[in-house]
């Protein structure tokens, strides 16, 4: 009875309204800090657990790759790429580091080098193909050459090899199978060259300041009516 005469009271004031109620916002979920920094410092392996595995396995073969053929090679000079991919690959996954689950799953995940071999709009399978119908002369002699270098290196590592020729024969042949890897890149950088020198040469015709076009000369030529 009271509260309803203070309302009709012209003086009254409302109490305020009781704030609302908020919920706390739950806690962003993250992917382990610890274990993105230990698989941050293997090239590649960061960004599979952020769950980019086409840029992980990218970035992991790219890495193995050139080990492999710096040791098959034996061109040392090649791990100087190595320093660069691996902080590359660091420094990539150490910036993921604070996103959260559903932000990494929004990360564009892509194979390396992407846009430079047209692979985004093509399967990968069809430009390769593409490329071995191109080059199949070129990829059948580097099967022959490898399987022949394979079929050297097994009799010269042979005990039967070396026991039938003289040691200086045996010693000459052992000598050149471990140096035949290490022509191959050589040998591709020098075809290359020849077929960019090549290349060059069929550009078109130059012209330069004296020079008149033909369609010009034919435009003069002509009769005019």
């Amino acid at each position: 009875m009271n509260n309803i005469n203070n309302m009709n009271n012209p003086n009254y004031v409302p109490p305020r309204p009781a704030p609302p109620v908020y919920a706390a916002p739950p806690p962003k979920q993250t992917k382990n800090k610890f274990l993105t920094f230990v698989f941050a410092l293997i090239p590649g392996a960061g960004q599979m657990y952020h769950g980019l595995m086409k840029r992980g396995i990218s970035l992991m073969t790219l890495f193995v790759g050139i080990i492999a053929v710096a040791v098959f090679t034996y061109i040392s000079a090649l791990i100087v790429f190595l320093p660069a991919i691996w902080f590359y690959s660091f420094f990539d996954t150490i910036n993921r580091m604070h996103m959260t689950v559903e932000e990494l799953a929004c990360q564009k995940d892509e194979y390396l080098f992407n846009e430079q071999f047209d692979l985004k709009n093509m399967k990968a399978g069809i430009k390769l193909e593409g490329l071995l119908s191109k080059r199949r002369l070129f990829l059948g002699w580097a099967v022959i050459g490898f399987s022949v270098w394979l079929i050297f290196k097994i009799f010269s590592n042979n005990y039967f090899l070396y026991s039938i020729i003289p040691d200086k024969v045996y010693a000459v042949i052992l000598r050149v199978t471990d140096l035949m890897p290490s022509l191959v890149i050589p040998a591709i950088c020098i075809a290359v060259g020849v077929k960019l020198i090549r290349g060059s040469g069929l550009s078109g015709v130059r012209y330069d300041e004296y020079t008149v076009p033909d369609n010009t000369r034919e435009n003069s030529d002509s009769p005019k009516n």
